[in-house]
Order: C-alpha cells, then sequence, then structure tokens
C-alpha cells in the first residue's frame, strides 16, 4: 500500500534536523529506522518491512544513502517552492529518476472498495518509492503553492498549509507557534520595562 497523501514526502524530508537550522538529529540512522518510518507512515506494508530488515549491511548502507539523497533532494525542491524560487535543474533531475524508478514498483489495485497504488516489487529498493511518488506529484501539483517553511527561525521544517485563508506560519502551533509567541511577549515586555526605567 502507498500512502498518497502529498504531505508523505514533507513528513519525509522532515526526519532530518542534522545541518539544518535547528542542528536537532537525523532520524534516519539506519535501515532500520527508514523501515519502521516507512511503516509507521503507511508507505509500506509489513513484507516490505521485514524485506527491509533482513538486508545484508552494505546493501542496507547503500539502501539509507539513496533515501537520503531522496529526502534531500525533496527538502531543497519543497523549500524552493515554499520561497517561490525556481528549482535547480540538478534537483529535478534527480526526483525525475527516482519517480521513473518508482513508477515501475507500483501497481493499481482495488482495495476495500477503491483504487489504489500499491506496491507490488517487494525488493527493498522499491521501498522509497511512495516518497518519490508523493514528491513529484506534489512538486507537479496546483497545491505547491500551499508548501510552506516554519516560520520558527530555529526550525525549518516542511507543511501543506491547509488553512482557510492560507496563512498558516509555523509547522505545529503546539511547539513553533507557542515558542514564537512566548518570544515576541518576552520582547514586548522587555521593550516596555526598558521603556518605562
Amino acid at each position: 500500500m502507498t500512502d498518497q497523501r502529498p504531505e508523505l514526502c514533507l513528513d519525509f524530508a522532515n526526519t532530518n534536523a542534522a545541518g539544518r537550522k535547528d542542528d536537532g538529529a537525523d532520524r534516519l540512522t539506519c535501515l532500520a529506522d527508514l523501515a519502521e518510518w516507512l511503516e509507521s507512515n503507511g508507505a509500506i506494508d509489513a513484507a516490505l518491512v521485514r524485506a527491509l530488515r533482513r538486508v545484508e549491511r552494505a546493501k542496507a548502507d547503500r539502501l539509507l544513502a539513496r533515501a537520503k539523497r531522496l529526502r534531500e533532494t525533496v527538502y531543497q525542491l519543497m523549500s524552493d517552492a515554499a520561497a517561490e524560487k525556481a528549482a535547480d535543474a540538478a534537483d529535478i533531475d534527480a526526483l525525475t529518476k527516482e519517480a521513473v524508478a518508482a513508477a515501475k514498483a507500483l501497481s493499481i489495485r482495488r482495495t476495500k472498495g477503491a483504487y489504489k497504488w500499491v506496491v507490488t516489487d517487494q525488493s527493498p529498493e522499491a521501498a522509497i518509492a511512495p516518497i518519490a511518488l508523493s514528491a513529484a506529484a506534489l512538486l507537479t501539483s496546483p497545491d505547491l503553492h500551499r508548501v510552506r517553511e516554519c516560520g520558527n527561525d530555529t526550525c525549518g521544517w516542511l507543511f501543506l498549509d491547509s488553512s482557510k485563508n492560507q496563512s498558516r506560519k509555523w509547522c505545529e502551533m503546539s511547539s513553533c507557534g507557542n515558542k514564537m509567541k512566548a518570544r515576541r511577549h518576552y520582547a514586548r515586555v522587555s521593550s516596555t520595562k526598558k521603556r518605562s526605567s
């Protein structure tokens, strides 16, 4: 089964905070992390998860490196879209290559009364197919203009703005939104105290 939400590729891009604005952690440190993330996000089925977990070390390292390259390509493309910048041709070519390979791993199947794209290639290499197709679909979608990068200057997460007036600024109100509001409040209180003293 594949997750056909456009947010899938954005969520995947957000698994790496290392080297970005907050210098946080990379959530994909091994192929098992990738398998767990894909399964928990409904991108692949249990059989493909098991296949990923059985991959020998050298091949696992190559697959993980490929997934991380795709993740950085997706991040750059969507960050550029959020900034209303034209994408770099090399990033477009890299995504195109992955999307073409991904299309070969999928078939349309009827599941629970609806037709869906399903990963029918059970080789470990097919595991990132849903990510590549999600990114290609979003990049060519009219919804691309709704891609945003979090307004918290220490975050950088990507999200799809589904708010009614298209004015969402933070990846999550409960984390970055509250932090930014608290900072602004503190700055206002500090400047008021300075003026009154």
